[in-house]
């Protein structure tokens, strides 16, 4: 007799974070009971190893889950899933969230495409992308590139799109005054956001006091952003660093503009960013730079504003032209708001992974015991 289907979420991940927690509370408005496996993001692999492999062992239910689903980020955890998944007859789901090589070698150039670390970049993402049953990506797009890529099967790849917290960014009206205009972004200042095709544009409209820049978030390339915006003497420019997500959450919904993601590399043609997802739910008009995967699930001029990537004098153009133009930040708010709905909602997702689930469910690789499947551990 077949198990009814559960789910062990598996691996070194925060709860808080904005992928797993919608997955997480798709599944359970599905009603897929969930247990978690879970370490810090930061233990190195000798300690996640053995500490995953004994809460995996020692919670039944675990043990007898249907599906392990390997959260973001946590491809060095891939193979004890496998291994555990073969043990126990589960079927196995990664949800990679990056390519480490595309990250780490091609989009942030940290390493070298013929050195030793990126060589075990690009190892470690074979491995992690073939093992599994299912994998996940963020973007149709994504989902053909790397298929291409590391040769994935179509039965075996998927797209699940960013999900959102529909209880924090939820749909205010828009600020009455126009004065100042408020421009919003968010993120973890890395190379692909584009922040310095912002700050310069910023520059472009220094004249314009009324409008006001408000950049929130840390990251690799933080500090290096602020002392470009004291070199160029950007006084419309305000730094937030981190903030709690309910404060992110009013800084979106104070602001008449929220802008996305800008430089012009692939990976940006190929995502989807959660910045430009929670601003459209909360009924902000997005600006961002156009890509293939925007354009293939929206609608350029209805649900967004698409502007050609590191540009900064195109994005200038379009904060003038939308702060001048209620009617049009109206429109695309109302639009964008039911684009989004459609597609990142609880909802959405818990459609998308129920049949995600069956499709693993369908084709996993039975237990090493040989049974169909064979009896849990």
């Amino acid at each position: 007799m077949a198990r009814p289907v559960s789910v062990c979420y598996f691996g070194a991940y925060r709860p808080s974070y904005p992928r797993n927690l919608a997955i997480r509370r798709s599944l359970t408005s599905a009603g897929i009971p969930i247990v978690e496996c879970r370490v810090p993001p930061k233990w190195p692999n000798v300690r996640r190893w053995p500490a995953l492999a004994g809460q995996f062992l020692s919670q039944r239910s675990a043990r007898i889950s249907s599906i392990i689903l390997v959260a973001e980020f946590c491809h060095t955890v891939v193979p004890l899933a496998w291994l555990l998944s073969r043990l126990s007859g589960a079927a196995l789901i990664f949800d990679p969230g990056i390519s480490f090589y595309d990250e780490m070698v091609v989009c942030q150039r940290a390493h070298r495409p013929t050195s030793f670390r990126a060589q075990y970049l690009k190892a470690l993402d074979g491995l992690a992308f073939r093992l599994p049953d299912v994998v996940m990506w963020f973007t149709p797009i994504d989902e053909e590139y790397f298929g291409r890529l590391y040769q994935i099967p179509n039965t075996r790849s998927a797209w699940l799109p960013p999900g959102i917290d529909e209880a924090l960014f939820t749909h205010t009206s828009p600020p009455e005054s126009q004065t100042p205009f408020i421009v919003h972004w968010d993120g973890s200042f890395i190379a692909s956001h584009g922040i310095d095709a912002i700050l310069q544009s910023a520059h472009i409209l220094r004249e314009h006091s009324d409008i006001i820049f408000e950049l929130v978030g840390d990251g690799p390339l933080a500090r290096q952003m602020r002392t470009s915006a004291e070199t160029m003497g950007l006084s419309n420019v305000i730094f937030f660093g981190s903030v709690p997500a309910s404060e992110l959450a009013a800084s979106v919904q104070r602001a008449h503009v929220c802008l996305g993601a800008f430089r012009g590399d692939d990976k940006q043609r190929r995502s989807l960013y959660t910045k430009e997802l929670q601003a459209m739910f909360a009924g902000r008009p997005v600006i961002t730079a156009d890509g293939e995967a925007k354009r293939r699930v929206f609608v350029a001029g209805r649900d967004l504003w698409l502007i050609p990537p590191d540009s900064p004098s195109d994005l200038a153009d379009a904060l003038l032209a939308l702060r001048n133009d209620p009617a049009k930040r109206y429109s695309l708010a109302s639009s964008g708001r039911i684009a989004v709905s459609a597609l990142c909602t609880s909802d959405a997702l818990r459609l998308r992974l129920t049949e995600i689930a069956e499709r693993a469910l369908n084709q996993r690789h039975r237990g090493i015991v040989g049974q169909n499947p064979s009896p849990p551990l």
